[in-house]
């Protein structure tokens, strides 16, 4: 059986298209909401008459709930302390046909 879940790495730009498609939405409501301030996970500058929006991908992972945050703990078996280690991040995206 073919899993439709896939881990993908962590690109260094989203575009709108992308993430209205992820988020189920509209391309105009993306950059309305980058030029509001709306989302934690991009930003949009209007250089002299034109829009240019950046999205960053692990914030807007997180903010659509497609990473999955793990603690991962190490014990030490000679003093019996339990030390956190940093947090570690699995991307899990769904298939997407954009064309």
């Amino acid at each position: 059986m073919e899993n439709d879940i896939k881990v993908i790495s962590i690109e260094k730009r989203i575009s709108i298209r992308q993430a209205a498609e992820i988020m189920g939405t509209s391309e105009q409501y993306i950059r309305i909401g980058l030029r509001n301030n709306r989302f934690p996970f991009g930003s949009a500058v209007k250089l002299s008459t034109q829009w240019t929006y950046h999205i960053s991908p692990k914030p807007f992972y997180e903010y659509v709930g497609l990473i999955k945050k793990e603690r991962k703990e190490a014990s030490s078996q000679k003093n019996n302390l339990s030390i956190a280690s940093g947090k570690y991040y699995t991307l899990y995206m769904w298939t997407i046909n954009l064309g």
